[in-house]
């Protein structure tokens, strides 16, 4: 006779998630399971609603890759995807002033990123640094059947220390 293992779906996993982060205490989990998916579809309802989460995924001694989740009880990480309309001085300032702020990623198309590196120069010289960047291409096909590439950069930034401060 054999049993059936409970696979956990994506509403057990934001409960068991928010009963952690509603003590105060960091959520940390690491699977091998073959279903990552739906885990990773609960920590993003997290990630929408700006808590700073950590990814990471090595390989194991099973020839399984092990994913490695952190979530911090904390809200502070937070998105911005640029648009042609936007104004970089007005991001900036909600970027700079929101004190909860400790990670930022900022993310822009096509000459749109000429509009996120003035917010990356303002917030390198304010106490930011970057953690990470890439490029990426975004593909659009158009109402002719044609494809249109357009390049991405995703910037994020951390807060290092508030330069008032030092």
């Amino acid at each position: 006779m054999s049993r059936l293992k409970y696979e956990m779906q994506k509403q057990d996993w934001v409960n068991r998630i928010g009963e952690v982060l509603g003590t105060g205490n960091v959520f940390v989990h690491k699977t091998t399971d073959e279903n990552k998916s739906v885990f990773l579809f609960a920590v993003d309802v997290y990630r929408r609603l700006n808590y700073d989460i950590t990814l990471h995924i090595e390989p194991t001694e099973h020839g399984k890759a092990c994913l490695y989740v952190t979530i911090s009880p904390t809200k502070g990480y937070y998105e911005y995807t640029l648009r042609r309309d936007d104004n970089p001085a007005h991001i900036t300032s909600l970027i700079m002033e929101n004190s909860n702020a400790t990670t930022v990623s900022i993310r822009g198309c096509g000459t749109v990123i000429n509009s996120l590196f003035k917010i990356i120069d303002v917030a390198l010289h304010s106490g930011w640094y970057v953690q990470k960047s890439f490029m990426s291409t975004l593909t659009q096909t158009l109402t002719n059947q044609t494809k249109q590439r357009n390049t991405t950069l995703n910037v994020i930034i951390q807060r290092g220390s508030n330069v008032d401060t030092i």
